[in-house]
């Protein structure tokens, strides 16, 4: 990310391993929340990024946040529409 710390696949894809890892000494769900507001504020209209963010809210009990972001997603998709549904409900559960 210094070397180009606005390249929003690039930080979206860390924000995602952050979020995600298998390996969860790799995990820094406050780490990738932060670094997700940041990819919002750059590609505010894009589903993936969008995606990702409601993912990051998630794991740091922002649930409601993370809903409308999810919906977000799925309002701006143009395709893997099924997916995008699903994290909706996903988290439409944990409320």
């Amino acid at each position: 990310m210094y070397l180009a710390p606005d390249h929003v696949h690039a930080l979206n894809n860390l924000v995602w391993l952050l979020a995600t890892c298998p390996q969860t000494d790799l995990q820094d769900p406050e780490r990738a929340l932060t670094l997700a507001g940041r990819a919002v504020v750059l590609a505010p209209q894009s589903p993936f990024v969008l995606d990702t963010y409601a993912e990051a809210l998630f794991l740091n009990h922002r649930i409601d946040e993370a809903l409308a972001a999810a919906k977000k997603a799925l309002e701006l998709s143009r395709d893997r529409r099924d997916y995008y549904q699903d994290q909706v409900r996903r988290f439409q559960e944990y409320l």
